[in-house]
């Protein structure tokens, strides 16, 4: 999201992150890898479970798909930490209207399930119109 995060500032969309790990996990990663927009925490998962973002399934992580996934991740970011809370929990993309009404939604099927920023901005697009 790094990468396109000018991209969603040129269209005046707001980019936000939603963790559940306690704060303090999850700015251990700020050094390794800083975002440029803001990550709020869920510790209770409600924003999860209010749109139905659920846990992955043992079938559908053992995938050749996700395992050449976390292949790639490990040969660019080393050695995962060893997971500090659920590791099961499932993610999801949305767009939120400023009243706070939810426009679309993809919740991930398995970890490799997630739009890429140039697909959101796609949807974007499409949904709100030409930008120029």
């Amino acid at each position: 999201m790094n990468e396109a995060y000018g991209e969603f500032a040129r269209r005046r969309a707001g980019v936000l992150a939603v963790g559940f790990e306690p704060p303090e996990h999850l700015a251990a990663w700020q050094p390794i890898r800083p975002l440029d927009f803001p990550v709020v925490v869920d510790p209770d998962r409600a924003l999860y479970r209010s749109v139905g973002a659920g846990r992955v399934p043992l079938r559908r992580l053992l995938t050749p798909r996700v395992i050449r996934y976390y292949w790639r991740l490990y040969r660019r970011w080393g050695m995962p930490r060893k997971p500090r809370d659920d590791p099961w929990q499932l993610g999801g993309d949305l767009w939120v209207d400023r009243r706070g009404h939810v426009l679309w939604v993809h919740l991930s099927r398995d970890p490799t399930d997630r739009p890429s920023p140039q697909q959101l901005l796609g949807i974007l697009d499409r949904e709100c119109g030409p930008w120029e």
